[in-house]
């Protein structure tokens, strides 16, 4: 298993990106998310200074999310799609620059479901922190 590092040092040309298993935290350091059952690697194109990933990630309750990363020297661009397996939206994290009005440009949070999109402030978030988002939505139970 691998974990992604989106962070970029400009300093190390040669940063890596993923982390095999024997480089983890030890167990207590990880974040504890249980959501997750299934990941693809749609994409991963590594270049010198640039990285490009698409991620397609199963999780328990039978939703997806699609993850999509373009890191280089001084830019992050993402989204972070989560939907039902029916392609019903739920939530979207992104940071496209086309909501200039909120307090948090670029970063925004679109939310799908109460049957309208919403948009939110949001901030710079990470693969990890939106898992743990879903996550404790998931654990919550339903009334």
């Amino acid at each position: 298993m691998a974990i992604l590092n989106t962070s970029v040092d400009p300093n190390n040309s040669q940063q890596n990106y993923y982390h095999t298993k024997n480089e983890l935290p030890e167990p207590a350091e990880q974040p504890s998310i249980c959501c997750t059952i299934f990941y693809s690697i749609l994409r991963h194109d590594q270049k010198e200074n640039t990285v490009l990933i698409k991620l397609r990630i199963e999780l328990v309750d039978g939703s997806i999310l699609h993850m999509k990363e373009y890191t280089d020297l001084y830019t992050r661009n993402y989204a972070f799609h989560w939907q039902q397996a029916d392609d019903t939206w739920l939530v979207r994290w992104d940071n496209a620059h086309h909501f200039p009005k909120l307090a948090s440009f670029p970063h925004h949070q679109h939310d799908y479901r109460t049957g309208e999109e919403i948009v939110n402030d949001s901030f710079d978030i990470s693969l990890i922190e939106v898992l743990e988002y879903i996550d404790n939505l998931i654990a919550k139970p339903r009334k």
